[in-house]
């Protein structure tokens, strides 16, 4: 939707929609006004009206395409772009909301192809090569990320969106002082923008300076507190020996934002690599409160209940296996459980999945070796588990994988 608002009232345009009533504009305007007040039903309603009124309604319908995206009916969205880029395949505006729509999907190739013609150099909105650039960069295409970003910035040096996409990609390829200058820019340019002291923490992370990147975090946190500007700040104080003070920390945020499943979800796994298992199987519970089929949340808290020997386990990995049945970590963990519940040919079966998804993963390896030796294939297992008696790498289990192989191998000198 237009970022100004409406010259005209709602009164003025209901009475232009008595004359004309799928009149585009004014029915755009209205959804604008819908917005403002978060009454998402008129928003979505009068857009559609628009959508039904003309198939050449093509910015109600880019409009209505990210409205879907937003609420995460993508199918509704891709949809919705398609008509409009079938309106005018010419349209930046729509050929990016179809790109959207794709990736949402993870249709890559589509969503690659849509963005394909922007390359040309004729776009002319640093807006809108900004947008192409942070689709690209979604898709992992960082060189026609960056490229498109050098475009916006020649129209305008000093875009300030452009400016922050351009220096993530350029910490990636570790170009601390180029970045550095980016970030000294957007602070002078967007001064009440977190942006610029968390791209500098990102610098002083990605240096190991975590005091320094705490500091940082904090300053971009106090300018805007989100999701994920509260993730960096645990993260940097976990690396700074100070784990403790980062989950009080991340407990207080989800207190002042109780519905942010994202940062519930680090916590309750931090919760559980600290062995606190009882505080993390309570915040994934309240993460499933809000999102039962989130399968990483089913997923740990099925390993949580197996270590707290809580029956429930098996129940939370069958349905974690049901949200992510091609998932190799889930496969592992409902395998790994339902071996030791005694429903071997069903933990067997899963952990083969699991090991044949990432055979170089030592933790499975180690399940489906512990699976096989008890199904009495013991020289098979055997084989297995000789690898990883031979590495340093250090993996949960390594020394029960260690007493399996010994045991193995004495077993069949007998």
């Amino acid at each position: 939707l237009p970022a100004s608002p409406p010259q005209a009232s709602e009164e003025q345009l209901l009475r232009i929609l008595e004359y004309q009533p799928h009149h585009e504009t004014a029915l755009i305007n209205l959804a604008q006004l819908a917005a403002s007040r978060d009454d998402a039903d008129a928003l979505r309603g009068y857009l559609e009206k628009a959508r039904a009124g003309s198939d050449d309604a093509v910015r109600a319908r880019v409009a209505l395409a990210r409205y879907y995206l937003r609420t995460g009916d993508s199918e509704a969205a891709m949809q919705v772009a398609r008509e409009a880029v079938d309106a005018n395949p010419d349209d930046v505006t729509a050929i990016l909301s179809l790109a959207q729509a794709s990736a949402a999907l993870n249709q890559r190739e589509t969503a690659l192809t849509s963005l394909g013609g922007l390359q040309s150099g004729s776009v002319k909105d640093p807006a809108l090569l900004t947008q192409a650039a942070n689709l690209y960069r979604g898709l992992g295409e960082n060189q026609l990320a960056s490229t498109l970003l050098e475009d916006a910035l020649e129209l305008n040096k000093d875009y300030v969106p452009a400016l922050m996409s351009i220096a993530q990609l350029e910490i990636r390829e570790r170009e601390f002082d180029t970045v550095r200058s980016r970030a000294q820019r957007i602070r002078e340019l967007a001064p009440e923008s977190p942006e610029g002291p968390a791209i500098e923490g990102d610098i002083e992370f990605l240096n190991q300076r975590y005091d320094a990147a705490v500091m940082k975090y904090r300053e971009a946190l106090a300018k805007q507190s989100t999701p994920t500007l509260a993730i960096k700040l645990f993260r940097a104080l976990r690396l700074n020996g100070q784990t403790d003070q980062g989950i009080e920390e991340l407990e207080q945020w989800i207190g002042a934002n109780p519905e942010s499943q994202e940062v519930i979800f680090v916590l309750a796994t931090a919760l559980m690599q600290e062995n606190r298992l009882k505080e993390s199987a309570d915040q994934f519970n309240a993460l499933l409160e809000q999102n039962p089929v989130h399968a990483a949340a089913l997923n740990n808290l099925a390993w949580v209940y197996y270590q707290l020997r809580d029956n429930r386990s098996v129940s939370y990995a069958v349905r974690a296996l049901e949200a992510a049945p091609e998932s190799a970590e889930v496969l592992d963990t409902a395998g790994w459980i339902l071996l030791e519940a005694g429903d071997t040919d069903k933990g067997v079966t899963y952990l083969k999945q699991a090991h044949e998804k990432v055979p170089e993963n030592p933790v499975v390896t180690y399940h489906y070796a512990a699976a096989l030796a008890k199904t009495g294939k013991s020289g098979d297992a055997l084989r297995m588990l000789e690898g990883l008696q031979k590495t340093d790498d250090v993996f949960d289990g390594k020394q029960d994988a260690l007493a399996l192989y010994n045991a193995l191998k004495n077993e069949l000198r007998r």
